[in-house]
């Protein structure tokens, strides 16, 4: 494996020094189009040719290039994973603004504010010099300027067998003004041996979830303003100990040519009524953001507090979660053409302020030199090329280095528990990671892409175990991570193939990094359209995960295979489609599906057995 390791870094370095010319997808940005689509309360849709969710849907696009999404449980806010990074490595921004989270073990995770109707594109970048990455890049939805014509939109779903949801949206715009409103609701679904969380994950029953959300925008000339409401209740995490009992987020925005001021706020609730036990866990969290963006800076400030209790037959604890936390940060980007090689750059800093410095006495237990304020130095910085030869190849290469702030409940969180069990605790001590990537993609035509990266990321933060005081703690640390990898892709009319593989460890004990993902193949046929039926079929394949932190509690888990239809006919202005999940009924889980936080429930969040759905969708224009 070191020989390997050596040559594919060997490779990489010489593949970038050789490249000549701009690359042409900029900072390895996929854009996916996105509009029209649906997001239906659990699954996106399958369907791909005439169909209202298009080619590259949510659902497609978070399974390419690398990217996956994280299972939590139920099927809302699922979080993002690519390359080997995960959470807070990637920041996921709305049209600029930033929605970040309330629940340090991301519940409220961005993707719950994205109202697919509103949405047009989105950019999936794996860089971290663009204005609003975060360590290992982001993910940018930009939604549509509302339209002059009159325009109706609606659409119905429903699941049956082993899901049963419903999901009912509606758009109206018009005179430069839209209106969406949307209603989901479902119960947690079944594995394919017809067991329900109930029975898998020790809740009281099977509790409905729901989510209501609508938003307003508006445009005169080069002014736009808008706002947003979402609420959700009663949604399942099965991986943790905790579930979401309700989250209220409000978010509003008024722009002006590429200059935009935006606020928004979350109000989070999450406890363990939902689950059989002897005692009782609550969280009660709040986050305000607010935020001006353009197409070169950026000034953010964040405000988080968190109140935790935990309540057993024999004592109670009273925890402040997150201490009332002052986060200010300011970035500049500029990009710099010298063809044949492209040169961009980020700067910006950002200062953390603990609101409640008496919570610093928990910290200086495991951290003396734990202070209540920190300053860190942003810095993002790419040399790209990409030379072409003979009529339909091409090749490019990028050096990638960044420096970015821990996430910051890694840096203040705190947890006392009882009865032994370790306490939950952050590093404000911890090093800034530095991450530098390797990455090459040789491209053929509009047909085939194969994309080689290496990343070393020093001081990368990590879970850690510490013991003081016969008291032991989950804490944070600091180390050396090593990621290679590749991503293979290609597409035809009627067929498509994808390959994506990471292979990761920690340098200081060449053990594997935890919850990296297997190598996955993915096949898809389609068919021509015929008087304007199509229809699809899909197989998707895991390989085993045998490299694992077992310092961590990682477990391996076992290779899987699944299948997919999917048949849609489209007869102006009205869409339909048809598709059933899982035609095997194959019982497996995603290997990210275990979380290693302190909250875990310890188990693995197996994936629903075979379910149909039925859809119907009409677009309008007057």
């Amino acid at each position: 494996m070191q020989t390997a390791k050596h040559i594919l870094l060997s490779h990489l370095v010489l593949v970038s020094l050789l490249s000549s010319a701009a690359l042409s997808q900029t900072d390895s940005v996929r854009v996916y189009w996105l509009s029209p689509i649906e997001v239906t309360a659990n699954r996106i849709f399958l369907g791909q040719q005439s169909s209202p969710t298009t080619k590259d849907n949510l659902a497609t696009v978070f399974s390419q290039n690398g990217f996956a999404l994280i299972r939590k449980g139920t099927f809302f806010a699922q979080d993002i994973y690519a390359d080997g990074f995960k959470r807070g490595d990637l920041s996921v921004v709305i049209d600029g603004e930033r929605f970040y989270n309330s629940c340090p073990n991301r519940m409220d995770s961005p993707l719950t504010r994205i109202n697919p109707l509103e949405m047009v594109t989105v950019d999936m970048v794996k860089t971290s010099s663009a204005l609003q990455s975060g360590l290992a890049g982001s993910v940018n939805f930009h939604r549509t300027v509302p339209r002059d014509p009159l325009r109706i939109t609606a659409a119905a779903s429903g699941a049956s067998g082993a899901s049963e949801t419903f999901d009912l949206t509606g758009l109206v715009e018009g005179s430069a003004h839209r209106l969406t409103l949307r209603r989901s609701a479902g119960v947690p679904y079944l594995d394919a041996d017809g067991r329900d969380f109930k029975t898998l994950y020790g809740y009281r029953e099977n509790y409905r979830y729901s989510l209501t959300e609508g938003s307003f925008q508006g445009r005169q000339g080069e002014l736009r303003y808008g706002g947003g409401y979402t609420y959700t209740e009663n949604v399942s995490f099965a991986y943790l100990l905790m579930d979401e009992i309700y989250n209220k987020a409000l978010n509003a925005f008024v722009s002006y040519e590429d200059h935009k001021l935006y606020f928004n706020y979350t109000d989070h609730l999450m406890d363990n009524s939902l689950r059989v036990s002897a005692g009782s866990m609550t969280t009660h969290a709040y986050n305000v953001t607010a935020g001006l963006v353009g197409d070169f800076y950026e000034a953010t400030y964040r405000y988080w507090d968190a109140n935790n209790s935990i309540i057993t037959p024999m004592t109670r604890i009273d925890n402040q979660l997150m201490p009332g936390l002052n986060v200010f940060s300011a970035k500049a980007q500029e990009t710099f053409r010298l063809d044949p090689v492209t040169i961009r750059a980020r700067l910006g800093l950002q200062y953390n302020a603990v609101g409640e410095r008496s919570r610093l006495d928990f910290h200086r237990k495991l951290y003396p030199d734990a202070t209540s304020t920190r300053w860190f130095f942003l810095f993002g910085a790419l040399v790209q090329s990409q030379t072409s030869f003979g009529k339909n190849w091409a090749l490019g290469g990028l050096l990638d280095v960044t420096t970015n702030a821990p996430e910051t409940e890694y840096l203040y969180v705190g947890v006392k528990k009882p009865m032994g069990k370790p306490w939950w605790a952050g590093n404000p001590e911890l090093k800034q990671p530095v991450r530098a990537t390797l990455r090459t993609s040789l491209n053929y035509s509009h047909v085939a892409q194969l994309e080689l990266y290496g990343s070393y990321v020093w001081d990368y933060v990590y879970l850690t175990d510490r013991s003081l005081n016969s008291t032991s703690y989950v804490t944070y640390t600091n180390i050396d991570a090593l990621l290679l990898g590749f991503n293979l892709s290609a597409e035809w009319d009627y067929a498509a193939v994808k390959l994506f593989y990471t292979w990761a460890q920690i340098e200081e004990t060449r053990s594997p990094l935890s919850e990296i993902y297997p190598l996955r193949l993915e096949g898809t046929l389609t068919t021509p359209v015929f008087y304007g039926l199509s229809a699809l079929g899909k197989v998707t394949y895991h390989a085993p995960q045998g490299r694992v932190d077992v310092d961590l509690d990682e477990t391996p888990t076992p290779s899987w295979v699944k299948i997919d239809l999917g048949v849609t006919y489209r007869l102006e202005p009205l869409f339909f489609q048809l598709e059933v999940e899982n035609l095997t009924n194959e019982l497996y889980a995603q290997h990210l599906s275990y979380m290693r936080d302190p909250f875990s429930s310890g188990v693995r969040v197996i994936e629903p057995g075979r379910f149909f759905r039925f859809s119907i969708r009409y677009v309008g224009e007057f």
